[in-house]
């Protein structure tokens, strides 16, 4: 029912419809924010910071590298494309909306209780991939996932503050939503 529509270039606004939205309104992108997500790690895989090939044991003192352990496969590339093996399940995770804990605490509980699939078998959209993902990035920066996003897409593409992860908060933003 709400919607606005704003098509410019470098040169400016060109045309604008709105219906119930004003351009400058406020929304939260929920799933959307993947895209936005995807956007800063490949960025860092760009920047030489990360690779498509790195493991999560590789920035997250947490992450198994024992050859035994499934998880120990897990790639970025894998958790960028859900098919790490996180089951949905993870949906359900408090950790998800706690404002309180923080997004590499969150990640951990996923890692230890939601992995069930051996990597690159199953495709299972849900949170956990994201997660893991985010706080990987955030251990190989020492950034905090709200800075990543505003360093690398944020600010380069000239987007408003109001623009950022800081849902459930910005020490557990959420990453895939």
């Amino acid at each position: 029912r709400d919607a606005v529509v704003v098509v410019g270039d470098t040169e400016g606004r060109h045309f604008t419809w709105q219906r119930g939205h004003r351009p400058d309104t406020v929304l939260q992108l929920a799933s959307a924010s993947k895209w936005l997500t995807a956007a800063v790690i490949l960025q860092l895989v760009d920047d030489g910071v990360l690779t498509l090939d790195d493991r999560p044991q590789d920035h997250l003192a947490w992450a198994t590298d024992d050859p035994s352990d499934p998880r120990s496969a897990i790639t970025l590339e894998q958790l960028l494309a859900f098919t790490s093996g996180f089951d949905v399940r993870a949906l359900d995770r408090s950790c998800v909306s706690d404002g309180s804990t923080t997004l590499a605490a969150c990640a951990r509980t996923f890692y230890d209780e939601d992995h069930v699939f051996a990597p690159g078998t199953t495709f299972l959209y849900g949170p956990a991939h994201m997660h893991v993902a985010a706080a990987m990035a955030e251990a190989a920066t020492g950034r905090t996932w709200p800075q990543l996003f505003r360093d690398t897409v944020g600010d380069p593409l000239g987007m408003s503050d109001a623009a950022g992860f800081k849902n459930p908060s910005v020490d557990n933003p959420r990453a895939s939503g």
